[in-house]
């Protein structure tokens, strides 16, 4: 009989020392470091259309929209990932004087597949629903114009969706109407 083999654990400081280093990005998650998985062309057109949709209608507002290449991590270093998106509202709240680990986002966007959608709905969200600062929670599909916003308010997370290419999304907290026309713009 052969023993489970456990993975290896790590804290977030030696994470956050290898993930600065590697060619590739990585999600961590209780101490055990996830290589993430490269994108299709459909993700890679929605995430670019989406974070620009979100750029021109937060123009102004001393709201800022960042792509993926910023990590948001959990304060107490249990979770760091790289979201499709994020807004940032007022002075962005860093790890450290590298600024490019986030804690304090207010939306957060993922363009969901089949393979990535238990995780994204699931374990990822418990986490990130663990940040103060986030109120929303934008789940966008892959494969069909279909998007669903989790908005916290008192502290109870409610869910509405849009569907359709004529259909647009409110995200009132930013005072914003995404028009699914525009986040799927060349794709489908």
């Amino acid at each position: 009989m052969s023993a489970l083999r456990q993975p290896r654990t790590f804290t977030f400081d030696e994470y956050l020392r290898i993930e600065r280093e590697a060619p590739y990005k990585s999600d961590f998650l209780d101490g055990v470091i996830y290589s993430m998985a490269g994108g299709s062309t459909n993700h890679s057109f929605i995430a670019v259309n989406v974070a620009t949709a979100l750029s021109v209608q937060l123009r102004g507002s001393g709201c800022r929209v960042a792509n993926s290449d910023l990590m948001i991590a959990l304060e107490d270093l249990t979770f760091s990932a790289y979201p499709d998106a994020s807004v940032i509202c007022g002075p962005p709240k860093h790890l450290d004087e590298r600024r490019d680990v986030l804690l304090n986002p207010c939306l957060i966007v993922e363009v969901i597949s089949p393979s990535t959608e238990t995780y994204d709905r699931g374990e990822i969200f418990e986490r990130y629903k663990r940040m103060d600062s986030l109120i929303d929670y934008l789940l966008i599909s892959q494969d069909q114009p279909l998007a669903e916003i989790w908005h916290r308010e008192a502290q109870v997370w409610t869910s509405s969706a849009a569907s359709g290419l004529e259909s647009s999304l409110p995200i009132p907290s930013l005072g914003i109407i995404l028009n699914l026309s525009e986040v799927y713009e060349g794709v489908l």
